[in-house]
C-alpha cells in the first residue's frame, strides 16, 4: 500500500479574471517509508499541495489517498481526526503552543484525540530527537533547531503513515538546518513513516532519496537525488530556466566564485564540501548562490548569510 497517492488534483484561488489555477492534473505517489522532496519556484503550488494532503484544504478535482484512505472529500472534523492519527505535519514556523512544555507539545495529537499519551513513546522520541533534559521547558527557552525538533517529535508521535514537512529549515541557520536534514533522514529510516519535504534548497532536498520538480501545476520531473546537492541544483536550473544550457550554468558559477577568490572548473560541481577544506567558497556555497540568485560578493554578504 502506498503512503500517499494523489491523482489528477486541481486547485486554484480567486474567481473570474482573478482566477489563478495553482495545481493542474497534479499526480504524485510515495511508497511506504519513502523520503521524497518537492521542489519548485515560489508560487508553484508546493505548500498548497501539502495543505491538501493534510486535509487542511479540499481539492477542486482529483483524489488524494493517504495510507489507503481518501482524504480529498472529508469534512473538517473527519479530516482533523484523521490527521491526528495518520498524518504528521511540520511547519517552517514550528507552530508550537507557547504555553505548553516540550513534553506537552509532543503529546498534543493524543491529547486532542482524547487518548492517554504513551509515556514510553514520549521517552523514545525525546531520546531519539536529542531533547533529553528539555521536557519541562517552554518553547521560548529553546533555540530554533530545538523548537523544530519538538515539532518533528510531535509529527511522529502517533506513528503516522506520512510526515508532511513544509520548508522545515526555512527559519534556521546553516548548522541547525544541516542537523534537521540529518535528523529527518535518520527518523525516516528508524520510524518508517514516509516523508514529503517541500523546499527551495538543493542541500536540504539532497537528504531525500527522490526529488520531484513541480512546474505549471504538475510534476514535470522526478529523479533520484543521489544525495548530491550539486546535481539537484543542475536539474533545478535545467527544469526552470530553459534559457540556461549547461555551459551557461557553469559560466554563472565560475563568474560568481571568481569574485570570491576561487576558480571553479566544470568538473568541480560534483565535489563535496569536504573536498574544499580551507576554501571560503566551497561547493555548497556556490550552489546556493547560483540557485537563489545571491551574486553579491562577500564584502556585502558574509558566507553565513549566503548559506
Amino acid at each position: 500500500m502506498e503512503a500517499l497517492k494523489a491523482t489528477g488534483v486541481r486547485h486554484g484561488y480567486g474567481r473570474g479574471d482573478a482566477r489563478r489555477e495553482v495545481l493542474r492534473d497534479f499526480s504524485i505517489s510515495l511508497a511506504e517509508g519513502e523520503f521524497a522532496a518537492l521542489m519548485g519556484p515560489s508560487g508553484s503550488g508546493k505548500s498548497t499541495f501539502l495543505h491538501l494532503a493534510a486535509g487542511l484544504l479540499a481539492p477542486e478535482a482529483g483524489s488524494i489517498v493517504v495510507g489507503g484512505t481518501d482524504v480529498s472529500s472529508m469534512g473538517d472534523s473527519a479530516a482533523a481526526r484523521f490527521r491526528r492519527r495518520h498524518v504528521g505535519v511540520v511547519f517552517q514556523a514550528f507552530n508550537l503552543l507557547e504555553s505548553a512544555t516540550v513534553a506537552e507539545n509532543i503529546v498534543l495529537p493524543s491529547r486532542l484525540d482524547r487518548a492517554r499519551p504513551d509515556p514510553a513513546r514520549l521517552a523514545e522520541l525525546v531520546a531519539k530527537l536529542g531533547l533529553s533534559g528539555l521536557e519541562s521547558r517552554l518553547p521560548a527557552a529553546l533555540s530554533g533547531g530545538e523548537r523544530q525538533r519538538v515539532a518533528i517529535a510531535r509529527a511522529l508521535f502517533a506513528k503516522p503513515d506520512i510526515v508532511l514537512a513544509d520548508e522545515p529549515t526555512g527559519n534556521l541557520d546553516t548548522k541547525a538546518s544541516h542537523a534537521i536534514c540529518s535528523l529527518l533522514s535518520e527518523v525516516n529510516r528508524s520510524e518508517r513513516s514516509a516523508i514529503l519535504l517541500v523546499t527551495h534548497d538543493p542541500v536540504v532536498a539532497a537528504s531525500a532519496s527522490r526529488v520531484c520538480f513541480l512546474g505549471e501545476g504538475r510534476i514535470v520531473e522526478s529523479v533520484p537525488s543521489g544525495h548530491d546537492p550539486a546535481e539537484i541544483s543542475k536539474r533545478y536550473l535545467e527544469t526552470y530556466d530553459h534559457s540556461d544550457d549547461q555551459s551557461q550554468w557553469f559560466e554563472k558559477i565560475r563568474t560568481i566564485t571568481a569574485d570570491m577568490g576561487y576558480a571553479v572548473k566544470p568538473k568541480d560541481y560534483k565535489k563535496h564540501p569536504e573536498e574544499y577544506k580551507g576554501s571560503v567558497a566551497h561547493v555548497s556555497t556556490v550552489i546556493r548562490i547560483a540557485v537563489m540568485g545571491r551574486s553579491q560578493s562577500p564584502d556585502v554578504w558574509t558566507i553565513q548569510q549566503i548559506l
